[in-house]
Protein backbone atom coordinates (compact mmCIF):
# COMPACT_ATOMS: atom_id res chain seq x y z
CA UNK A 1 0.00 0.00 0.00
CA UNK A 2 1.10 3.32 -0.83
CA UNK A 3 0.05 6.85 0.38
CA UNK A 4 -0.73 9.77 -1.48
CA UNK A 5 1.88 12.60 -1.61
CA UNK A 6 1.00 15.56 0.49
CA UNK A 7 1.35 18.98 -0.26
CA UNK A 8 2.41 21.06 2.28
CA UNK A 9 4.16 24.31 1.94
CA UNK A 10 7.77 24.47 3.94
CA UNK A 11 8.55 27.70 5.60
CA UNK A 12 11.73 27.84 7.40
CA UNK A 13 13.93 30.33 9.25
CA UNK A 14 17.46 30.03 10.14
CA UNK A 15 19.95 32.79 12.14
CA UNK A 16 21.81 33.18 8.92
CA UNK A 17 22.26 32.43 5.25
CA UNK A 18 20.58 30.38 2.93
CA UNK A 19 22.72 28.36 0.19
CA UNK A 20 20.38 27.47 -2.59
CA UNK A 21 21.35 24.68 -5.04
CA UNK A 22 19.06 23.21 -7.69
CA UNK A 23 19.60 19.99 -10.15
CA UNK A 24 22.10 17.95 -8.56
CA UNK A 25 21.02 14.96 -10.82
CA UNK A 26 23.53 12.67 -9.28
CA UNK A 27 26.67 14.75 -9.38
CA UNK A 28 27.67 13.53 -5.40
CA UNK A 29 31.08 14.52 -5.70
CA UNK A 30 30.52 18.28 -6.79
CA UNK A 31 27.49 18.57 -4.31
CA UNK A 32 29.87 17.56 -1.16
CA UNK A 33 32.38 19.83 -3.20
CA UNK A 34 29.62 23.15 -2.95
CA UNK A 35 29.16 21.42 0.53
CA UNK A 36 32.74 21.65 1.73
CA UNK A 37 33.18 24.98 0.03
CA UNK A 38 30.14 26.71 2.17
CA UNK A 39 31.50 25.61 5.26
CA UNK A 40 29.19 22.22 6.33
CA UNK A 41 30.94 19.44 7.54
CA UNK A 42 29.06 16.07 8.25
CA UNK A 43 29.59 12.22 9.61
CA UNK A 44 28.43 8.97 7.56
CA UNK A 45 27.23 5.72 8.76
CA UNK A 46 28.74 2.53 7.49
CA UNK A 47 26.14 2.61 4.78
CA UNK A 48 27.58 5.95 3.43
CA UNK A 49 23.52 7.99 4.76
CA UNK A 50 24.84 11.27 6.37
CA UNK A 51 24.46 11.07 10.35
CA UNK A 52 25.04 14.74 11.15
CA UNK A 53 25.57 17.60 9.43
CA UNK A 54 26.75 20.97 10.65
CA UNK A 55 27.65 24.83 9.60
CA UNK A 56 29.68 27.07 11.53
CA UNK A 57 27.15 29.25 11.54
CA UNK A 58 23.88 27.29 11.14
CA UNK A 59 23.33 28.36 7.48
CA UNK A 60 20.88 25.42 5.82
CA UNK A 61 20.58 24.66 1.98
CA UNK A 62 17.54 24.89 0.08
CA UNK A 63 17.20 22.13 -2.74
CA UNK A 64 15.46 23.02 -6.16
CA UNK A 65 14.56 19.29 -6.98
CA UNK A 66 15.84 16.98 -9.49
CA UNK A 67 18.38 15.22 -7.02
CA UNK A 68 18.80 11.93 -9.44
CA UNK A 69 19.22 11.08 -12.70
CA UNK A 70 22.44 11.54 -15.54
CA UNK A 71 25.23 11.78 -13.29
CA UNK A 72 27.20 8.64 -11.72
CA UNK A 73 25.81 8.49 -7.52
CA UNK A 74 21.77 9.44 -7.70
CA UNK A 75 21.72 7.30 -4.53
CA UNK A 76 24.73 8.90 -2.69
CA UNK A 77 23.25 12.15 -3.27
CA UNK A 78 19.83 11.07 -1.65
CA UNK A 79 22.12 9.52 1.59
CA UNK A 80 23.11 13.04 2.00
CA UNK A 81 20.18 14.79 1.07
CA UNK A 82 17.65 12.96 2.76
CA UNK A 83 18.77 12.99 6.28
CA UNK A 84 19.88 17.14 5.77
CA UNK A 85 15.86 17.61 5.52
CA UNK A 86 15.27 15.03 8.29
CA UNK A 87 17.94 17.04 10.50
CA UNK A 88 16.01 20.36 9.87
CA UNK A 89 19.57 21.45 7.91
CA UNK A 90 17.76 21.75 4.22
CA UNK A 91 14.49 22.36 2.57
CA UNK A 92 14.07 20.66 -0.85
CA UNK A 93 11.41 21.21 -2.85
CA UNK A 94 10.14 19.15 -5.91
CA UNK A 95 11.40 18.91 -9.62
CA UNK A 96 10.50 17.26 -12.83
CA UNK A 97 12.68 14.29 -11.86
CA UNK A 98 11.80 13.95 -8.83
CA UNK A 99 7.82 13.92 -9.83
CA UNK A 100 8.80 10.61 -12.03
CA UNK A 101 10.81 9.43 -9.86
CA UNK A 102 7.80 9.17 -7.41
CA UNK A 103 5.59 7.78 -9.17
CA UNK A 104 7.51 5.52 -10.27
CA UNK A 105 8.70 4.09 -6.73
CA UNK A 106 5.34 4.21 -5.84
CA UNK A 107 3.80 2.62 -9.05
CA UNK A 108 1.31 5.35 -10.32
CA UNK A 109 3.23 5.10 -13.66
CA UNK A 110 2.96 7.89 -15.91
CA UNK A 111 6.36 8.73 -16.62
CA UNK A 112 9.04 6.74 -18.21
CA UNK A 113 11.17 4.57 -15.75
CA UNK A 114 14.87 6.34 -16.11
CA UNK A 115 16.57 2.91 -14.48
CA UNK A 116 17.02 5.25 -11.02
CA UNK A 117 13.84 3.36 -9.34
CA UNK A 118 15.58 -0.22 -10.64
CA UNK A 119 18.85 0.81 -8.90
CA UNK A 120 17.08 2.14 -5.62
CA UNK A 121 15.20 -1.36 -5.58
CA UNK A 122 18.42 -3.31 -6.28
CA UNK A 123 20.79 -1.58 -4.13
CA UNK A 124 18.49 -0.44 -1.01
CA UNK A 125 17.64 -2.41 1.82
CA UNK A 126 13.90 -2.39 1.89
CA UNK A 127 14.61 0.12 5.37
CA UNK A 128 16.13 2.17 3.69
CA UNK A 129 14.20 2.37 0.69
CA UNK A 130 10.94 2.77 2.65
CA UNK A 131 13.01 5.70 3.67
CA UNK A 132 13.33 7.12 0.36
CA UNK A 133 9.75 6.69 -0.69
CA UNK A 134 8.68 8.73 2.55
CA UNK A 135 10.69 11.64 2.04
CA UNK A 136 9.37 11.62 -2.31
CA UNK A 137 5.84 11.36 -0.42
CA UNK A 138 6.52 13.90 2.26
CA UNK A 139 9.22 15.76 2.55
CA UNK A 140 8.98 17.35 -1.05
CA UNK A 141 7.16 20.30 -1.56
CA UNK A 142 5.90 22.08 -4.76
CA UNK A 143 7.61 25.34 -3.62
CA UNK A 144 9.53 27.03 -0.06
CA UNK A 145 9.38 29.67 1.77
CA UNK A 146 12.41 30.99 3.30
CA UNK A 147 13.25 33.88 5.48
CA UNK A 148 16.70 34.81 7.40
CA UNK A 149 15.54 35.92 10.70
CA UNK A 150 17.58 38.85 9.80
CA UNK A 151 15.16 40.38 6.96
CA UNK A 152 11.80 40.80 6.78
CA UNK A 153 11.40 39.88 3.17
CA UNK A 154 10.51 36.10 2.45
CA UNK A 155 11.96 33.98 -0.36
CA UNK A 156 9.93 32.07 -2.65
CA UNK A 157 11.63 28.93 -4.04
CA UNK A 158 10.19 26.72 -6.97
CA UNK A 159 11.83 24.38 -8.95
CA UNK A 160 11.08 26.19 -12.32
CA UNK A 161 7.50 27.62 -11.32
CA UNK A 162 4.18 27.66 -8.96
CA UNK A 163 1.38 26.19 -10.39
CA UNK A 164 -2.17 27.99 -10.44
CA UNK A 165 -3.80 25.08 -8.80
CA UNK A 166 -1.07 25.21 -5.72
CA UNK A 167 -2.49 28.99 -4.99
CA UNK A 168 -4.25 29.30 -2.04
CA UNK A 169 -4.11 25.69 -1.12
CA UNK A 170 -1.24 25.49 1.78
CA UNK A 171 -0.50 29.45 2.22
CA UNK A 172 -2.13 33.12 1.55
CA UNK A 173 1.14 33.91 1.66
CA UNK A 174 2.31 32.53 -1.57
CA UNK A 175 -0.81 33.35 -2.80
CA UNK A 176 -0.73 37.20 -2.20
CA UNK A 177 3.29 37.06 -3.23
CA UNK A 178 2.46 35.54 -6.40
CA UNK A 179 -0.33 37.81 -7.19
CA UNK A 180 2.20 40.69 -6.63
Amino acid sequence: TTTAPVFTSTTAKVATDWLVMGDIHGCKDQLDALLVAAGFTWEEDERGWTTQITHPTRAKVAFLGDFTSRGPNSIGVLKRVIPMVEQGMAVAVLGNHDLALRANLTDRGGFRDTGVVRELRQALPARELARVVEFYNTALTPYALIQAESHATTGILAHAGIEQKWLGRQSQELTTRCAH
